[in-house]
């Protein structure tokens, strides 16, 4: 039986409980891996045979969904039960979903368009903006920010698929709103942040994320 809206919703705020230290308040909140599985049989459970000779999944969201990276849902039931939820050894053991395969979220099916665009069509070297961050020394409502060490080779993995090998790259300390603004990001086909979003729970207004590049604020 599907998920009704509602229900849907519930558990993509539950799962993202799990992931965001911000509301955490002082305690840690274990990830729900149980609900995580029960999400995955009911997305991807029943196509499961397409998937067993790809290594990459582009998914197409929308909301509540599109708030969830799919990598954190379960593909098989996790081990330890609840207790496993706090447990290092069983949140290693379990059979996360970005394990088995690359996951690109996409904000449309007409993107794929532009990821498999003939060679000779592909975008040419100046058009493409990426801005990537791996270690931010800040606090968000008192969360330190975690590392993203995979910042660097995912927007040079993502310039090459594209063809725009020799784009614009802003990485680490060279990742600020100054730098963002001289790269001329009015010129380019494509911009990509690798980094940290931040979103204020408490406004309902659209301009209320903001990303984080190197020690500042991006709005």
């Amino acid at each position: 039986m599907l998920f009704r809206s509602a229900e849907l919703s519930g558990i993509v705020t539950r799962l993202r409980a799990g992931l965001d230290p911000v509301q955490w308040k002082n305690s840690f909140e274990p990830f729900d891996r149980a609900t995580a599985f029960r999400l995955y049989a009911q997305l991807f459970k029943p196509i499961e045979p397409m998937l067993r000779a790809s290594r990459t999944l582009f998914v197409v969201t929308g909301a509540p969904l599109d708030e969830l990276p799919l990598a954190v849902l379960v593909d098989a039931p996790p081990p330890g039960g609840t207790a496993g939820d706090s447990s290092p050894d069983a949140l290693r053991a379990t059979s996360w979903l970005g394990r088995g395969f690359g996951i690109i979220q996409l904000p449309s099916a007409s993107a794929l368009w532009q990821l498999r665009r003939p060679a000779e069509e592909t975008l040419s070297p100046g058009l493409f903006l990426g801005i990537g961050t791996q270690q931010i020394s800040m606090k968000s409502q008192g969360a330190m920010l975690p590392p993203l060490t995979a910042t660097e080779p995912e927007l040079q993995a993502l310039a090459r698929t594209i063809g725009a090998t020799q784009g614009t790259l802003l990485l680490g300390a060279s990742a600020t709103k100054a730098a963002f603004t001289r790269a001329r990001p009015d010129r380019k086909s494509v911009i990509a942040f690798a980094t940290h979003a931040l979103t204020d729970r408490k406004s309902t207004r659209l301009n209320s994320s903001h990303l984080v590049i190197s020690y500042a604020v991006f709005c």
